[in-house]
């Protein structure tokens, strides 16, 4: 009846179609004349019945938009119920004495009696019609009560049951979509492929959801608040797309490339301005783009320097209400503060003028969506202190160009919390246990994969390049105990990475698992990390690249699962295992909030180019078993 359709389309036709049901007309005639449904024979009779059926489905979902569900009931009565039996014809009294008691030996009350208990069934007939008659009255006023409802075009706070397919409204609801404004959020946080945060909801019925929401009359009844032009563009669209096409300029809880700041809170003449600036007349906005140039563009560098700036720079345009340039180490302090609450005490944020609420958005919420917020949750000690070092990085960028007369950000307790020991530093000891994990309890693809991955850590690759690159050649023909790697790189070209020796056998063992065959023969391009299928027996072709959060995940299990397995061969005192017990909790504590950028803290520990390529020699060439 729906002809595939995920949405309710009851029309004029199926109200006359009911109508007609209640009042009594044949399913056939009814079917034939409202639904030009063929009603010959026995398929005419089973398709009026599929039809009555389907459209008392559909009125049960168009009664809970409205909130008359329970009301709505009186239309499922079937009509087969109001059929009352025959009527006798009630006697008088005179006529019933003369049939029952013509030699008269009941008295007058016992006559009235035997009267009342034959002929008084036409009293309950009479009531029985007066209560149909209510109950048909009733069924027409909730029919014109929901015609008029499915009429009205949705608001945002209808529930999506009232709206879709009951089906598929209940797999919304497990999603925790319950309103047509929850719908409306999902679809602009998470862009064209939102369907699949819904289970079992597919990308036919998502693309007939959207059609719906973009309709002219539904459109214009959820007005600014609907679905965003952006939310319905490919991500292959969105990049080739000029950001000022995707979203206006404004004052607000926007993004850098989306802010525009007023003339009184831009920065220029305020206290801390410099009085030789390099950078010529610019505002605050101005200046912090012009540091971020210095960075690669999209780089993991660049989003955390650009997310930290952002952050600090709409705290005090919206919350302090001045501009960044106007910023003292008072309002860095009470910034600190704000970071050490935000995301974390719900909506009450002591102290402060703005919610918490408003300052989070759920993860992954693209950044021209208007559901778009600076934080997506609490901060991590280290969260709070890497932000601290990132903005004296942009104090002191700001003062070295004449910008800023003074670092606002080294002053005071800011310095202090930047300068705290980092409890995630890794040594040469954590990383050959955690290569010793890899070699006693992966095996095959994974094995080799595990190996790869912590070897690019070591050598310095950073996340954006181990998901994203493509490794092309090998060159061999260089200085002895090194080769060269051409790794190629989306939108940047390709770059070299610099390889010891004794890495071949590990990169032809890398190759065997992706193409099946030894990396000095490559012919075909491979990643740099590739995702494990369903299956994992080597070799396996046709690899398919790792996501950007997929290498931070398996980095960061690689550190938890070393940590879990370090712990139970202690208690069990499991060989080849040798560990002092009296620092295993601190030990396994260093393994467990290790991350990929503890790699690079240990490089900086080791020292120079040639003590890393040292020591990752002795750590590959060990087994990982070192010391232990």
């Amino acid at each position: 009846m729906n002809n595939g359709t995920v949405l309710i389309r009851l029309g004029p036709n199926h109200f006359a179609f009911m109508r007609g049901y209640l009042e009594g007309l044949p399913l056939e005639t009814l079917a034939e004349r409202y639904l030009d449904a063929a009603t010959d024979g026995q398929s005419g009779s089973r398709i009026a019945k599929a039809s009555l059926k389907w459209i008392r489905e559909q009125l049960n979902v168009a009664a809970r938009r409205v909130g008359a569900h329970s009301a709505a009931r009186v239309i499922f009565i079937d009509r087969d119920r109001f059929r009352l039996p025959p009527r006798k014809e009630a006697l008088t009294l005179e006529e019933f004495r003369e049939i029952r008691d013509p030699h008269e030996l009941f008295s007058e009350a016992e006559l009235i009696d035997l009267f009342h208990e034959e002929h008084g069934g036409h009293v309950q007939v009479d009531r029985r019609i007066a209560r149909n008659d209510r109950l048909r009255r009733k069924q027409m006023e909730i029919l014109q009560l929901l015609e008029r409802a499915l009429v009205s075009p949705p608001a945002m706070n209808d529930a999506v049951e009232g709206w879709l397919d009951p089906a598929l409204s209940r797999r919304l609801q497990t999603a925790g979509i319950h309103s047509i404004k929850d719908l409306v959020d999902l679809i602009n946080i998470r862009g064209a492929r939102w369907w699949t945060k819904v289970p079992r909801f597919g990308a036919k019925a998502a693309a007939q959801v959207v059609t719906w929401l973009k309709t002219d009359t539904v459109g214009s009844a959820l007005g600014i608040h609907g679905v965003q032009a952006q939310a319905l563009m490919k991500p292959t669209q969105l990049r080739l797309t000029d950001k000022a096409m995707l979203r206006q300029r404004e004052f607000g809880m926007v993004g850098l490339e989306y802010l525009r700041i007023p003339a009184s809170l831009d920065g220029r003449d305020r206290r801390n301005r410099g009085q030789e600036c390099a950078l010529g007349e610019v505002s605050d906005l101005r200046a912090v783009e012009l540091w971020l140039l210095d960075k690669a563009p999209d780089g993991n560098t660049w989003r955390s320097y650009r997310r930290e700036a952002e952050r600090f720079l709409l705290w005090m345009l919206l919350e302090r209400g001045r501009s960044l340039s106007d910023a003292t180490w008072e309002d860095v302090n009470e910034y600190n503060e704000f970071l050490r609450q935000v995301g974390r005490d719900g909506e009450i944020l002591k102290g402060f003028r703005i919610a918490g609420q408003a300052w989070c958005a759920p993860r992954g919420t693209r950044r021209w969506s208007a559901s778009w917020r600076p934080f997506e949750g609490a901060l991590s000690e280290s969260s709070r202190r890497q932000a601290m070092v990132i903005l004296g990085v942009l104090g002191d960028w700001l003062v070295l160009k004449g910008y800023w007369a003074q670092n606002v950000f080294r002053a005071g307790a800011m310095v202090a919390l930047a300068q705290q020991p980092n409890p995630s530093g890794l040594s040469t000891e954590h990383i050959a246990l955690v290569l010793l994990y890899v070699e006693a309890n992966l095996v095959g693809t994974q094995q080799v994969r595990a190996r790869w991955l912590l070897l690019l850590g070591l050598l310095g690759l950073k996340a954006g390049d181990i998901a994203l690159g493509e490794i092309v050649a090998r060159e061999d023909s260089i200085a002895e105990g090194a080769f060269r790697l051409v790794v190629a790189m989306p939108d940047q070209g390709s770059k070299v990475v610099l390889l010891p020796r004794h890495a071949i056998p590990m990169l032809d063992d890398y190759a065997l698992a992706v193409h099946g065959e030894f990396g000095k023969a490559l012919t075909t391009r491979m990643p740099l990390m590739f995702r494990l299928q369903a299956s994992t027996s080597l070799p396996e072709t046709s690899r398919q690249k790792i996501s950007l959060a997929g290498v931070s995940y398996l980095i960061k299990s690689l550190f938890e699962d070393t940590a879990e397995w370090l712990e139970v061969s202690v208690r069990s005192r499991i060989e080849p295992i040798k560990f002092d017990s009296t620092r295993g909790e601190e030990f396994c504590r260093h393994l467990r909030s290790a991350n990929l950028h503890s790699f690079s803290r240990w490089r900086k520990s080791v020292g120079s180019s040639e003590k890393i390529w040292e020591a990752i020699e002795a750590l590959y060439g060990a087994g990982g078993q070192n010391g232990f």
